[in-house]
């Protein structure tokens, strides 16, 4: 097991060993249990798969891999197939161990992680080479990558400024009232 992911209620895991691939446990498993293979064989399919990325809808799963890159796969309701590679410019090949993908907009955004680079690529319905974003430094190497939750903003000093006054406001025309 490489990577463990938990999408729609489910829980996912990578694994680069015997029939190398995605993997899915229906639910979470709280006792000992068999995982069904979700994305294994495919034509094309690398064979060093570490992080994913799951569509909200479940038809759309990007993997990286550790010899090809980024793969786009799409599911058509019975069957997954391989749409395309996303790549990167780095001398040491295209490699990818940690991914992220922000889902928000019309076009999925892919950031994934290689030892040298954090890459950056937009899905415009074709493989592309990624844009590199961030170098690791010297005797540095990346591997994971994740989104977390935005914070919630700190409210502005203008916002508070407001609320402030608005209280005051109120007070002194109560007082006045009294």
């Amino acid at each position: 097991t490489r990577v463990l992911g938990y999408y729609g209620g489910n829980l996912y895991f990578s694994t680069g060993s015997g029939t190398q691939g995605i993997y899915k446990y229906s639910g979470l498993p709280t006792a000992t249990a068999t995982s069904a293979a979700f994305l294994t064989g495919v034509a094309g399919q690398g064979s060093n798969p570490y992080d994913f990325a799951l569509s909200s809808d479940g038809n759309t799963l990007y993997v990286a891999d550790s010899d090809l890159g980024v793969q786009k796969f799409t599911f058509n309701g019975s069957i997954w197939t391989l749409s395309y590679n996303f790549t990167d410019t780095d001398t040491s090949a295209s490699k990818a161990f940690g991914l992220a993908v922000d889902f928000s907009g019309s076009n999925p955004v892919i950031y994934w992680s290689s030892p040298n680079d954090i890459w950056s690529a937009t899905d415009l319905g074709s493989g592309a080479a990624g844009t590199s974003i961030l170098l690791a430094g010297s005797n540095y190497a990346f591997r994971g990558l994740d989104f977390t939750p935005s914070p919630v903003p700190e409210p502005s000093a203008l916002a508070l400024a407001t609320v402030g006054l608005t209280a005051l406001w109120s007070f002194t025309r109560r007082n006045r009232k009294s």
